[in-house]
């Protein structure tokens, strides 16, 4: 089962961008992308993103089955803020 977060953009994509793949290569993940769109993965989760204006649209397609998704919104949509 897949779900989508949105957040509103407080920075310019660019820089959200380029901070958001630091912060998961430190983490053990891969993330691959520009700032229109994109994929991410490591720890068991698979997603993809969207920008569209300072709107961002994240879908989550894989996820480990114990991992609730209140974790996951939150530490992915802590990647990108």
């Amino acid at each position: 089962m897949s779900k989508t977060f949105h957040v509103t953009l407080k920075k310019d994509p660019e820089k959200l961008i380029k901070q958001a793949k630091n912060l998961a290569s430190k983490n053990g993940m891969v993330l691959e992308g520009d700032t229109r769109s994109g994929r991410f993965s490591g720890t068991g989760i698979e997603a993809d993103y969207a920008v569209q204006g300072d709107k961002l649209s994240i879908t989550v397609v894989k996820k480990p089955m114990i991992m609730p998704w209140l974790l996951i919104e939150k530490t992915i949509t802590g990647f990108f803020s």
